[in-house]
């Protein structure tokens, strides 16, 4: 396993032929290609060549002495396995098959038995409307008191972004709002941050790199080909663009960085362990939204040693800028589109600026999520207790165990009518 990762990543001078679309690219060929892209005025004005510092959690075991999430960057599959139940139609309704995004895990295929929650337990959930709505029409059918708070994980794909319907769904339901004490989820809207009361019980997730179940089966595997990158990639070019035109916003700006020089361009398609390479290799990367407003490529590109530049979003910024993530973020100006004021010396004097600070990457792996996650759980089972105890029926228990006389069992039958 690590001897075919070290002939894919040996040094720029000695790399074998790689593929990319099943043509087989000469090392040397592509090292003018790259010499001409990057030029030799820009080499001399960055600072260490565009290396970043760069922190990343050492392979250790987790304490509970499970599974090594150290070696598991941030990923769909390890959430679904912090889960104790799971809300998934799609594969229910195939009957546990899966597609190449989700396990074959019958188990895992479920619409939820929403009676069998406890305080704290985290729901693994891949359809958020109709959770919602399910589970909305069964809080309908219990009393207040008696209502389970619980952790909602919605770390899936593009079918779990957040929208703010989802939002006003829970704030204006005022049991919906009570029995979700805290929610884990990837596709952040800008009002997932700038709504103040949603933004309390709301924690945005990356994507983390790209995902299909084999990947997260080769995970560790994977943290050492990132590894490599970060230590042994050669800065080639100023910017690398590899994206398909599926949308109207990659559709321009791959338009726009296709004309300019000093940008290594594809149109997708490329192999991703070369595609890693070729973003290693790149100062900075563009990058625009995907099928969501979050893209694989932002973890993917920090875990190789580079940075992302793309048109500002306050709800990625906020979840970036909170797990350390560098991102040349541009705001469109006076109408001038965001990848049009992409410029060389503005990668140069972002780069610069991001080469004095030392890049602590702990939050892109599990371990920090478990943490976070088990967090939510134990403040949810916490407030839950608290109520319990604060209650009118604790209320009651209390003075029972205080009576004295008949008089005192007329005050708790009033008691008991009253509440």
């Amino acid at each position: 396993m690590f001897k075919k990762l070290s002939l894919l990543l040996l040094a720029s001078s000695s790399l074998t032929a790689m593929e990319v679309k099943d043509k087989k690219i000469d090392p040397d060929a592509r090292k003018v290609e790259a010499q001409g892209i990057f030029g030799e005025k820009y080499k001399g004005q960055l600072t260490d060549r565009g290396k970043l510092t760069i922190i990343a959690p050492e392979d250790k075991p987790n304490e509970a002495g499970g599974e090594v999430y150290s070696v598991s960057y941030v990923n769909r599959w390890a959430f679904d396995r912090l889960c104790g139940h799971w809300f998934d139609l799609e594969i229910a309704e195939r009957d546990g098959v899966g597609q190449r995004n989700y396990p074959k895990v019958p188990e895992h295929a479920t619409y939820c038995d929403f009676e069998k929650f406890e305080p704290g337990q985290r729901v693994c959930v891949r359809n958020i409307r109709d959770f919602l709505n399910r589970y909305s029409a069964y809080l309908d059918t219990v009393q207040v008191k008696d209502i389970v708070p619980i952790v909602v994980v919605s770390v899936g794909d593009y079918k779990t972004s957040m929208k703010d319907q989802y939002i006003d769904q829970v704030l204006k339901n005022p049991r919906l709002k009570k029995a979700i004490s805290h929610w884990f989820g990837i596709h952040p809207t800008p009002r997932c941050v700038t709504n103040e009361e949603f933004s309390k019980l709301f924690t945005s997730v990356p994507l983390g790199p790209w995902q299909i179940w084999k990947r997260y089966q080769r995970r560790e595997e994977m943290k050492v080909l990132f590894e490599l990158l970060r230590k042994f990639a050669e800065k080639k070019q100023l910017l690398y663009w590899n994206a398909g035109p599926f949308n109207e916003s990659r559709r321009r700006a791959a338009e726009h960085f296709k004309k300019q020089a000093w940008c290594l361009w594809k149109a997708g398609g490329v192999k991703l362990e070369n595609c890693l390479l070729e973003n290693a290799e790149s100062i900075a990367v563009a990058d625009t939204e995907g099928w969501g407003p979050d893209c694989y490529r932002i973890v993917e590109v920090a875990l190789g040693g580079s940075f992302v530049v793309r048109l500002y979003d306050v709800a990625l910024e906020e979840l970036y800028k909170r797990l350390g993530v560098p991102v040349l973020w541009i705001h469109e100006d006076n109408g001038v589109e965001w990848q049009e004021q992409v410029t060389p010396e503005l990668l140069i004097k972002t780069s610069n600026e991001f080469c004095q600070r030392t890049l602590n990457y702990d939050k892109l792996f599990m371990t920090f999520f478990e943490n976070a996650l088990e967090k939510a759980s134990e403040e949810a089972r916490e407030t839950y207790l608290k109520e319990r105890l604060d209650s009118p029926l604790a209320a009651q228990l209390k003075f029972a165990a205080k009576a004295k006389s008949e008089a005192d069992v007329l005050k708790y039958i009033a008691m008991m009518q009253n509440n």
